[in-house]
């Protein structure tokens, strides 16, 4: 487990005229990309955890919306470091804050500084190095700790997803990005936290940037493509970074529109040409289908199309009914033929589902360990 991080803050950050920034960076190794908008409460942890990094060669890309919480006067102390490169854009949404960020990215690896979160020490510098090694690479991987709002740690149970993954976890894997394509579409889970990660800039020229379209399901639709074109994916030991949970952040709440979004954009990439889905997949009988079956099950689940609501709260239950309706007649008519009972799971457990698709579909499964570092 990492270290806490520390509230104090640093002389430099208390007294910024003591602090003399580095030389500049040049053709820096990684882009931190620090999109922004009212963040001022959580900044300051931010950029300690940053500028303490064990890797110095990067350049720090922040795009603030306009902020109004005096987010912009707290960084513009920055604005004379020649790493640090401060941008205001259009307050357009939260990824297309991200992609701002990354149409400035110059370095050879992107690392998503999320405003609210923080991270280890040694971060970049463990992220880099499996990149450095094999540029079969195009991304790298390290467990979170979920943590409030003051920064305490926060237990939370672990998902099905998590409990499947965690023995590849335990030591630095090399593991193939199709058959965690897999795994994701078997438990509809995102297979990671964007500040766990960083990734190599050219994966950009395959995947594109983030859609802005999609509500809180950009960062997943992402990941997906990104796997897909994704040799190999480094798994790093250690929870190096930390997850953020607290009332004011965008990606708080999930609900069946979300669900209906997360569908969709499945759909919409398993049929597009582009995202490099492997022919042999599609020989595969009912392909398309076995890897919707979650996303389709999870987005019937939140309807709320259930008679036990219609008893405990009618009102929401017709409010429901005349909403679904208009938005999916299909998956109305199901619910109202099964009598609004509870959809059952088409499978007996999603472990068996995610193994399932590992064997059916051809890809590299199980890894194997590259080496024994011990987690931090």
């Amino acid at each position: 487990m990492s270290a806490p991080v520390q509230t104090c803050l640093p002389p430099f950050l208390l007294i910024p005229c003591s602090w003399h920034p580095a030389p500049p960076a040049i053709n820096a190794q990684v882009s931190i990309c620090l999109p922004t908008l009212n963040a001022r409460a959580f900044l300051e942890e931010r950029l300690e955890t940053i500028l303490s990094q064990t890797l110095t060669d990067w350049e720090l890309i922040v795009c603030d919306s306009h902020s109004t919480d005096g987010t912009w006067e707290y960084l513009s102390q920055w604005a004379h470091d020649p790493r640090v490169h401060l941008h205001q854009v259009p307050k357009e949404g939260l990824y297309a804050g991200w992609n701002e960020c990354l149409k400035r990215a110059t370095g050879k690896y992107v690392y998503i500084a999320t405003a609210d979160d923080t991270c280890a020490p040694e971060l970049l510098e463990r992220l880099a190095e499996p990149m450095d090694g094999n540029e079969n690479i195009a991304v790298a991987y390290c467990g979170y700790r979920e943590i409030d709002g003051r920064g305490q740690e926060l237990t939370v149970r672990r998902s099905t997803f998590q409990k499947f993954i965690e023995p590849w976890m335990s030591a630095r894997h090399d593991v193939d990005g199709r058959a965690l394509f897999l795994i994701t579409c078997a438990f509809d889970h995102n297979w990671g936290s964007v500040t766990g990660f960083a990734f190599q800039r050219a994966l950009l020229d395959k995947t594109g940037l983030f859609r802005t379209d999609m509500g809180m399901n950009a960062d997943c639709e992402w990941a997906l493509r990104t796997l897909l074109v994704s040799p190999l994916v480094a798994f790093i030991p250690g929870r190096l970074a930390t997850w953020r949970l607290h009332e004011a952040q965008a990606s708080r709440n999930w609900g069946m529109d979300d669900a209906r979004l997360c569908r969709d954009s499945m759909r919409d990439l398993l049929n597009d040409p582009r995202a490099g889905l492997p022919e042999a997949w599609k020989t595969v009988p009912a392909w398309s289908e076995q890897l919707m079956l979650k996303r389709e099950w999870s987005y019937e689940e939140l309807s709320e199309l259930f008679r036990f609501v219609a008893r405990a709260n009618p009102r929401k239950f017709l409010t429901q009914c005349l909403r679904v309706g208009k938005q999916d007649p299909g998956m109305f008519f199901r619910q109202l033929f099964r009598l609004f009972a509870f959809p059952p799971m088409p499978t007996s457990s999603w472990e068996e589902h995610a193994n399932h698709l590992l064997a059916t579909f051809p890809c590299d499964w199980p890894p194997v360990p590259i080496s024994s570092e011990r987690p931090s």
